[in-house]
């Protein structure tokens, strides 16, 4: 079995209600002997609590995939640099994508690919007028947020993405 987590801010309780929470689910899977947390995250510099006290637990069971070092990765499959637009640049998105679709073009994964991307364009440009900016002044709109509802974009920002609507 695979838990799999998202953390993409900095969370001193984070270890230690990943801790519990895994614990948890076992406890309801009494069958499974065999299993593995991935936690996804831009890097594993930022504050996910003291690992002392879950020290096993991280070293043993815990699996970090690193989205900023996935961008980096030219070699990186394809899908990892897709879940890896959450964290780039808002300029670099459109030319990321577009050759992750290239990369892909022909492949039974071609299709998941890009309804994947159009996922992430979706979350990280929610709320966004087709001009520009809108939110509240001084956010940060490259910052991965979580989102509550997805807002469909107009064609025009999906095309400059290399999507349609």
């Amino acid at each position: 079995m695979v838990i799999l987590e998202a953390q993409m801010a900095a969370d001193t309780a984070f270890l230690r209600r990943l801790y519990l929470e895994s614990a948890m689910l076992l406890d309801q899977e009494p069958g499974v002997d065999h299993w593995r947390v991935v936690v996804i995250c831009p890097h594993r510099r930022l504050n996910f609590g003291r690992e002392l006290a879950v020290v096993e637990f991280v070293r043993e069971r815990v699996y970090w995939i690193e989205l900023e070092a996935a961008a980096a990765d030219p070699d990186a499959p394809p899908l990892l640099r897709a879940l890896a637009l959450l964290v780039e640049p808002e300029e670099q998105v459109p030319k990321r994508s577009a050759a992750i679709r290239r990369q892909s073009a022909g492949t039974p994964e071609a299709a998941g690919l890009a309804d994947v991307i159009a996922a992430i364009v979706i979350t990280r440009f929610n709320g966004r007028s087709l001009g520009g900016r809108r939110g509240t002044p001084g956010t940060d709109s490259t910052r991965p947020r979580r989102r509550s509802g997805l807002t469909e974009l107009a064609g025009p920002r999906l095309r400059e993405h290399g999507l349609r609507r």
